[in-house]
């Protein structure tokens, strides 16, 4: 009940963010939406190895001065295996994640900044062994980053960025990603 009810309070804020986007953005906000491609570290309380999934997020948001709305939505687009002793060989698969933050970006100039997110990510993900046993769990919690953009042309912007999606849970999905955003 717990995660149905945070699925729908970060569905209602990226869903409140998108309509704030479109109806303010001739009031000097820059809306913007992007992709990104993330090296994850996947690991799971009760399992000594960590998973590497590979995932594909895509990003939408406002910008006003040194501070951002954004929601993201994302999957995974590679599973990882590793062999578990007693177990055999098991698949991790990121099946979906979403969520929405607030990012305070430092402008060094026009086109380099830093920044650092906050928010709350929902996170499914699926283990599959090679008997073909499988289990599906989600969670919901804090999300905090850091990353850097840099422009590139007028309205695009290349970024890097580190994100631990959720901390404190039984498990916890950590984000290397490398993505490009477009601004209108």
């Amino acid at each position: 009940m717990k995660n149905k009810i945070t699925s729908i309070v970060l569905a209602g804020a990226a869903a409140l963010t998108v309509n704030y986007a479109i109806a303010d953005s001739t009031d000097g906000e820059d809306i913007y939406a992007g992709v990104q491609y993330g090296f994850g570290d996947f690991s799971v309380r009760d399992i000594s190895q960590d998973f590497d999934p590979q995932v594909i997020v895509g990003r939408f948001g406002l910008r006003n001065n040194n501070f951002a709305l954004e929601a993201r939505l994302g999957s995974g687009i590679k599973s990882d295996t590793q062999n578990i002793q007693g177990t055999g060989n098991v698949n991790l698969y990121i099946d979906q994640f979403y969520g929405a933050y607030g990012i305070g970006h430092f402008d060094f100039n026009e086109s380099f900044s830093v920044y650092g997110l906050a928010g709350f990510t929902y996170v499914k993900a699926s283990l599959r062994n090679q008997i073909g046993l499988s289990e599906s769990d989600s969670d919901n919690g804090l999300s905090i980053g850091v990353g850097a953009d840099y422009g590139v042309g007028e309205n695009v912007t290349l970024n890097l960025e580190y994100t631990s999606y959720i901390i404190d849970s039984d498990f916890e999905l950590k984000v290397l990603g490398l993505g490009v955003t477009f601004g209108y």
